[in-house]
């Protein structure tokens, strides 16, 4: 079943938020897994509650949350509009989704000792960042499906190496949406401050938090992307292939993580590893080389839950 609820952040912003669950009236008294969906970009968040995957992975035991950040939705009774400003996953957004959090952590339903997050894109920026200023929270794991390491990716800037202005749109893009560039086009202190709170590399080594990188051979953003698989991008030591995954995971690895790796346990990666960029890579999944639909990390979120709790 699917219920619509509200939660109320520190500030006193509504934040719109909907549960996918097993029925609560055919299972009194008992508590289950339960994973928070973090949503990528600037995007509405309450958009995930449509997903067959969700509905599937609610059926085999879960409570799936997904939720509207501060200022996003469509002004709608099935996608309400949270309060407050798009605050572009910086500190306001990550309080938001520790208000989320604390609400599941209360649920009669849920597993106190088993909530994940699972967070798409740039969305890493609010999931890591909170998890990292509220350690408190005791989130089992995150499950980052292909974000952004820093400043210089999150703008797309990766893509002006190439000295290619057909494909160098992207950046221009970014800074039309949120007014800012990459540091090293704006390196003004209000620039470095606005990314300050807005950089995933500045967290993960932080998180205690298990940290699954979830990423394709061919990244959704990031050259050399699915729109153009056959084109290497190989410009050491800014970029190589995937670069923001192995930044991520390396990170979490030689940090606070209690276990780190990239892709599903069946992956062939090994868990807690040190990376190497154009040298000693991971195995990438490659869904679009091959045409298997992506499952969106569904499948890992299931199989980290199951991992015992390291509390």
């Amino acid at each position: 079943e699917t219920v619509q609820t509200m939660v109320v952040d520190d500030r006193g912003n509504r934040i719109y938020a909907s549960v996918t669950q097993p029925r609560v009236s055919d299972n009194t008294g008992r508590c289950f897994a339960a994973v928070v969906i973090v949503p990528g970009g600037t995007s509405d968040g309450l958009q995930f509650t449509s997903f067959p995957e969700y509905a599937d992975l609610a059926s085999k035991g879960f409570v799936v949350v997904s939720y509207n950040p501060p200022g996003r939705g469509l002004d709608t009774a099935v996608d309400p509009r949270s309060d407050g400003l798009e605050n572009f996953n910086g500190w306001l957004a990550q309080d938001s989704l520790k208000a989320v959090i604390e609400t599941m952590i209360v649920m009669p339903n849920v597993a106190d000792d088993n909530i994940g997050i699972q967070t798409y894109s740039w969305g890493i920026a609010t999931g890591v960042g909170m998890l990292a200023r509220y350690p408190e929270l005791g989130v089992k794991y995150l499950v980052d499906v292909e974000g952004p390491s820093d400043d210089f990716c999150t703008s797309a800037a990766t893509w002006t190496l190439d000295h290619n202005l057909s494909d160098s749109t992207i950046p221009s893009f970014f800074s039309q949406i949120t007014g800012h560039t990459d540091k090293l086009a704006d390196p003004t202190d209000a620039n470095i401050a606005w990314w300050g709170e807005r950089e995933a590399i500045n967290y993960i080594g932080a998180i205690r938090a298990m940290y699954i990188r979830v990423q394709n051979m061919w990244d959704h953003v990031q050259p050399p992307s699915i729109t153009s698989p056959d084109q290497e991008w190989y410009y050491l030591p800014e970029w190589t292939r995937n670069k923001h995954a192995i930044d991520m995971i390396n990170a979490a690895t030689q940090g606070n993580s209690l276990l780190t790796r990239v892709n599903g346990a069946t992956s062939g990666n090994q868990d807690n590893t040190i990376y190497i960029p154009g040298v000693v890579e991971p195995l990438y999944a490659q869904y679009f080389q091959n045409g298997t639909p992506p499952d969106f990390g569904i499948g890992i979120v299931l199989e980290t839950a199951k991992i015992p709790s390291f509390r």
